[in-house]
C-alpha cells in the first residue's frame, strides 16, 4: 500500500471537515441568541407592556448564548484532555514490568520507530475485547491503553501493528483534535441540556390537586383572577418560559446531531491515517490487517465489545469499533482491512482456526455465565412469585388499596415503620411488609412533587433513626426511598475496579451478620471476576446505617453484569 499518499488524502479530507464542523457552531450559537433574543422581548413585554427594544435585548442574549456553549465545551474538555487522569477515571491500571513485559517492549518499539516520546502505559483488566486506544493533550502527556483481551488473543506482530496504529493517533495529534470535536458537540448538548432543564419543572406547575377549591386558585391566574391583569402576565411569562425552553431544546438536539456527522466524518478520516501511519513505523501492514479481521471475524458483538462498563467515555478513541452508521466514529472494518491487504477480509488457516478458538472461548464463557445466573436466580423469581400471590390472595382488599393511593400510601408507610396505624401490618411476615413499603414508595413517587418528595424523605428517616438502632427492615426502606424520592442524577458508569473498596467494604458487613464472617467475606469475594485481580483483605465492617446507604448509592452506578455479580457474592456471605 502507498501509504504517504493514503496519509496525505486523509490530512486534505480531515482538515476541510473540521473547518466545516467548527464553522457549523457559528449558526447555532446565532439562532440561540435569536431564540433568547425574543425571548427577552416578550418578558418585558409581560412585565412592562411593551416590547424591550431589540438592540438591547440582543446585546445580552447574544452573549448569554454564546457563553453556554463555551462553558458546557470547557466543562467536556477538561474531563478528556489529560491522559493519565483519563486512565485512571476509566480504571486502567498502569502496566507493570513482571506482567506485561512484551507489551512495554512494543511501546518502547513504537516510540523509536515514530520519533514520539514514551508514552505512559497502561491495562484495562476490565475488558475481555481486543481493543485499545490513546489519550491525553499531546505528545508529553500521552498514554496508551491496551485491553486484557488484546493482551490474550493477539500475536506480537498483530499488538505491535495495533499499538502502531494509536502511535499514529498520537504523532498526528488526532487526540487533542478528537478532545475539541467532542467538547464543540457537547458545547451544542449544553443548548438541548438548558432546554430540557427548563421543561422539567412544569410537571409539578400544572398538577391538579384534587381539592376543588385548590384547583380554583391554582388556575386563577389563567382565568383572569386578578383585576390588574396580572393574570395575563403571568399567563404570557410562562408561555414565553415554556416555547424558550422547547425551542432551545430542539436547536440544541439538531445542532448535536449534525455536529455529530462531521465529528464521525473527521474520525473516520483519521482513523484511515493512523492506520497508514502504523504501516509506516512498522513496514508489516499484515500485522495490522490480521489484528482487524480477529476484531471482526470473530464477532465483534463479543470480542470487540467485552463487559467494560467504561466504554462510553473513550468508545470515539477506540482502536475497532463494531457496527456502522451516519455519526459512527470509525471507518467499516471491512474497508480498513481493504486498504491494507490485497487479500481483503479473507483469514488464512492458522488465523481461521485462532479465530475458532476464540469464539469458541467466548460462547463456552457466555454459557457459564448465563447457567450461573439461571441457578443463582430461580430461588429469587420463585419467592417472588410466590409473594405476589400471598398479596393477591390473604391481603385484605383495603390494605391493598392503600398502597395505590397518595394519601394513604404516607400513613402505611409510616405503621410499616413501628408508628401506630389502623391496618395492623405487625401480624406479616417481613418479606410482605417489606413488599408493601416498595409499593407505597412508587406510589409517593409518582404523586407527589419535588419538595414533597423530599420532606417524606426526611420523614422515613426521622421515624427509622428514631430509636437510634437500623433493622435490616429498615436498612431496605430507607434506601428505597433514598433511591425513589430523593432527587438524584443519574449514575454514570463505573468500572468494578474502582469500585472494589467499597464492595469489599459493603461484603465485609454483610458477612458481619454471619456465623464465620472471614469465611462468608472469602466465599464472597470469589466471585467477583468483574472487580479487578487485586482482592483487598477483608476491611472492617460499616457500623453507620448512613454510610452503608451511601456505600450503596455508589454502587448502584456498576454495570448490570457488575450488579449482578456482587449481588450473588453478598448472598454468599450471608450464607456463611
Amino acid at each position: 500500500m502507498d501509504f504517504l499518499a493514503q496519509q496525505e488524502a486523509a490530512r486534505k479530507k480531515s482538515a476541510w471537515l473540521t473547518v466545516s464542523a467548527v464553522a457549523f457552531l457559528l449558526p447555532v450559537m446565532a439562532i440561540t441568541g435569536w431564540i433568547l433574543s425574543w425571548a427577552i422581548r416578550f418578558a418585558w413585554l409581560a412585565l412592562n407592556d411593551h416590547l424591550a427594544p431589540a438592540a438591547e435585548s440582543a446585546t445580552v442574549a447574544y452573549p448569554i448564548a454564546a457563553l453556554i456553549v463555551i462553558l458546557s465545551a470547557l466543562v467536556a474538555y477538561s474531563r478528556i484532555s489529560s491522559g493519565k487522569a483519563l486512565m485512571r477515571r476509566v480504571g486502567a491500571r498502569a502496566a507493570r514490568r513482571q506482567d506485561e513485559q512484551v507489551l512495554l517492549n512494543v511501546v518502547e518499539e513504537m516510540s523509536i520507530a515514530s520519533g514520539v516520546d514514551m508514552p505512559s502505559v497502561w491495562v484495562q483488566d476490565d475488558d475481555k475485547g481486543v481493543n485499545a486506544f490513546a489519550a491525553g493533550f499531546g505528545e508529553g502527556d500521552a498514554a496508551v491503553c491496551v485491553t486484557e483481551g488484546a493482551l490474550r488473543y493477539l500475536t506480537r506482530d498483530e499488538l505491535q501493528g495495533v499499538v502502531a496504529h494509536e502511535f499514529g493517533h498520537i504523532l498526528n495529534g488526532d487526540m487533542r483534535l478528537n478532545s475539541r470535536l467532542v467538547a464543540l458537540v457537547e458545547g451544542l448538548s449544553g443548548i438541548s441540556t438548558l432546554g430540557k432543564t427548563m421543561l422539567r419543572p412544569l410537571g409539578g406547575l400544572f398538577r391538579i390537586e384534587d381539592d376543588e377549591k385548590d384547583r380554583a386558585s391554582h388556575w386563577g391566574g389563567w382565568r383572569g383572577g386578578s383585576s390588574k391583569g396580572g393574570g395575563s402576565a403571568v399567563g404570557l411569562l410562562i408561555l414565553v418560559y415554556v416555547f424558550t425552553g422547547a425551542a432551545l431544546w430542539l436547536i440544541g438536539l439538531g445542532g448535536v446531531f449534525f455536529a455529530r456527522i462531521l465529528q464521525g466524518a473527521v474520525s473516520r478520516e483519521r482513523e484511515f491515517l493512523a492506520d497508514a501511519a502504523a504501516v509506516q513505523f512498522t513496514r508489516n501492514p499484515e500485522g495490522l490487517a490480521n489484528a482487524l479481521r480477529l476484531t471482526y471475524l470473530a464477532d465483534a458483538a463479543t470480542v470487540a465489545r467485552g463487559y467494560g462498563a467504561w466504554r462510553a467515555d473513550v468508545s470515539h478513541m477506540m482502536f475497532a469499533s463494531s457496527g456502522f452508521d451516519v455519526v459512527s466514529t470509525h471507518p467499516p472494518v471491512v474497508e480498513r482491512i481493504r486498504r491494507l491487504s490485497p487479500r481483503g477480509i479473507g483469514a488464512d488457516e492458522t488465523l481461521k482456526r485462532r479465530i475458532r478458538d476464540v469464539r469458541d472461548e467466548r460462547r463456552r464463557k457466555a454459557k457459564e455465565v448465563e447457567e450461573n445466573f439461571r441457578k443463582n436466580s430461580s430461588r429469587v423469581i420463585s419467592t417472588n412469585c410466590a409473594m405476589q400471590s400471598f398479596l393477591a390472595s390473604k391481603l385484605p382488599v383495603e390494605l391493598m388499596s392503600a398502597t395505590r393511593d397518595v394519601t394513604t400510601a404516607g400513613a402505611l408507610l409510616k405503621e410499616l415503620l413501628g408508628e401506630p396505624g389502623p391496618y395492623g401490618v405487625k401480624k406479616y411476615p417481613v418479606p410482605v411488609r417489606r413488599t408493601l413499603a416498595f409499593r407505597c414508595v412508587t406510589t409517593l413517587r409518582d404523586g407527589l412533587t419535588v419538595a414533597e418528595r423530599r420532606q417524606w424523605a426526611d420523614t422515613v428517616w426521622d421515624i427509622a433513626t428514631r430509636d437510634g438502632e437500623f433493622d435490616s427492615f429498615e436498612i431496605v426502606v430507607c434506601a428505597s426511598v433514598r433511591r425513589h424520592l430523593l432527587t438524584l442524577s443519574p449514575p454514570q458508569l463505573v468500572p468494578g475496579v474502582k469500585l472494589m473498596p467499597t464492595a469489599a467494604a459493603v461484603i465485609a458487613t454483610v458477612a458481619s451478620f454471619g456465623r464465620n464472617p472471614s469465611a462468608g467475606y472469602q466465599a464472597a469475594v470469589k466471585r467477583l471476576s468483574l472487580f479487578g485481580k487485586a482482592i483487598p483483605s477483608m476491611p472492617p465492617p460499616i457500623n453507620d446505617a448512613e454510610e452503608f446507604l451511601a456505600a450503596l448509592e455508589k454502587l448502584s452506578c456498576l454495570s448490570s453484569l457488575a450488579k449482578k455479580e456482587l449481588l450473588f457474592a453478598l448472598r454468599d456471605a450471608a450464607a456463611e
